[in-house]
């Protein structure tokens, strides 16, 4: 009993782990109906602007009044990044290296759902990396 248990457990964490180890694909952060990308210096802010996006439960210049602090950024919609840390996150947000443009070199925390594996650049590397698309395909 306790190998099965152990086996099923093996089985149900292995891709969790494997999908929290670092990529090293590319990806861009890219928008369909935007040139821009809002991205944040820290999780806390970018957690708090996603919330205010889907509830619309916040102050209507929000992140307007965040921009001159620079806890919020625009990147060009497009712009190359390398994910820092994992994957997998309980979370709707992803810490990101920036690669290109203005904010070259700073990291970042991006929206999930703004974030593509950018293939031009490197080969399809591993299997489960296509598991982890959140495009939809």
């Amino acid at each position: 009993m306790k190998w099965l248990l152990a086996t099923f457990f093996v089985a149900l964490l292995l891709p969790l782990v494997l999908l929290s180890c670092t990529q090293d694909a590319n990806y861009t952060v890219t928008a369909v109906y935007d040139g821009r990308i809002l991205l944040a210096q820290d999780k806390e802010t970018m957690e708090r602007v996603i919330e205010c996006a889907i509830t619309r439960e916040c102050e209507p210049w929000f992140v307007m009044e965040l921009l001159p602090s620079r806890k919020v950024f625009f990147v060009k919609s497009g712009t190359k990044v390398v994910i820092k840390g994992g994957l997998f996150t309980l979370s709707d947000t992803i810490k990101v290296h920036i690669l290109e443009g203005e904010h070259g070199g700073e990291d970042a925390w991006v929206y999930d759902r703004m974030l593509y594996q950018d293939k031009s650049n490197v080969p399809y590397q591993l299997a489960f990396a296509s598991i982890c698309r959140t495009d939809g395909k």
